[in-house]
């Protein structure tokens, strides 16, 4: 069954807030406030196959963590930790053949 692009905006935002909470210590930041950074990235609707090319780019990870740099005044969002958010995202969301 194919997930809708708000299931998958919800789960993404779910991911993003406990990933950066874990990582970068962040403080409690609802899940529905990433709604913005993902739609900058990901657009309105996003489907599997945009958030693997967003994942598979070159210059993905990195828009990425821009994105969530600006929004949470930090620099603490790394490229290789915005590629490990995507990965984790992408296997809780679509199982990890979808990157194998």
């Amino acid at each position: 069954m194919t997930m809708s692009s708000d299931q998958l905006t919800h789960n993404m935002a779910q991911d993003f807030s406990e990933f950066l909470t874990n990582t970068i210590g962040l403080d409690d930041a609802p899940a529905d406030e990433f709604f913005d950074p993902i739609a900058a990235v990901f657009g309105n609707a996003p489907t599997q196959a945009s958030v693997v090319a967003v994942f598979k780019s070159h210059d993905g990870p990195n828009r990425l963590a821009s994105k969530l740099n600006d929004w949470l005044e930090t620099n603490d969002v790394t490229d290789s930790l915005a590629r490990q958010l995507l990965e984790i995202m992408i296997v809780n969301n679509f199982g990890p053949d979808v990157i194998a």
